[in-house]
């Protein structure tokens, strides 16, 4: 299931009209790693990730008193955070994807011929993600178009033996025989690798390396095929 923004400002498949939302309004919040060591002055900085943050849709829904119900259980439904993160997309920022759940609780302001609200979404992976994959096949350039390293998949099908694949100054080295029937994936963002669906981190290097903003030089294993796939990503 996914939610839509559409040009009338109409939130699909809910119907519901979207007064404003924060999106432009925050920068995700950092977990800063600092450590202190007593006697010296200062802190030592080991850098920072983003946190998940909340994205909020003020919304007003065109309704009657006899015909809220319906609609309330309709909205329920599709907001059901059992059902798991969701794609959420708007119709003026074209090929960016916002992956979110519900979470938290909705109030209701409530007037004779419509009820207002905000729904607010957790986005527990703060980038805005594109909405479509992009990929390179065999040596040459990954070009990283968001403006934060993303991690990448890493596929291999033989025959190669000892197959090694390089992204920038990072090599993926995998010990064993990969044939024209097997296929050896690299996940970088899951940090696993597996040979036909096992796990193969006992025959890996244990290097996963993320794809730097810009143009990133690949240098694919000696023989078989290697493909690299990886979405461009904002903060």
């Amino acid at each position: 299931m996914a939610f839509n923004v559409d040009k009338d400002g109409l939130l699909q498949p809910l119907g519901v009209t979207v007064l404003r939302d924060n999106r432009m309004d925050l920068l995700p919040g950092t977990r800063d790693y600092f450590e202190s060591i007593p006697g010296r002055d200062g802190e030592f900085d080991f850098g920072c990730d983003f946190e998940g943050q909340i994205l909020e849709l003020h919304c007003v829904a065109e309704t009657t008193r006899a015909t809220w119900h319906t609609l309330r259980n309709t909205i329920a439904g599709y907001l059901n955070p059992k059902l798991g993160t969701q794609d959420l997309t708007f119709a003026d920022e074209p090929g960016a994807v916002y992956r979110v759940r519900y979470s938290g609780s909705i109030s209701l302001t409530l007037y004779p011929f419509a009820r207002e609200f905000t729904i607010p979404f957790k986005m527990c992976n703060p980038h805005r993600l594109a909405s479509t994959q992009s990929l390179l096949e065999g040596t040459g350039t990954a070009v990283n178009a968001g403006n934060d390293e993303t991690p990448c998949i890493v596929e291999i099908v033989g025959p190669v033996t000892n197959p090694t694949v390089k992204i920038g100054s990072l090599e993926m080295k995998y010990t064993g025989l990969v044939t024209v029937s097997d296929k050896l994936i690299i996940d970088t963002e899951k940090l696993t690798a597996t040979f036909n669906g096992a796990n193969a981190l006992a025959n890996y290097n244990g290097v996963f390396p993320n794809l730097a903003i810009g143009n990133n030089a690949v240098t694919a294993a000696s023989a078989g095929a290697t493909t690299v796939k990886w979405y461009n990503r904002w903060i």
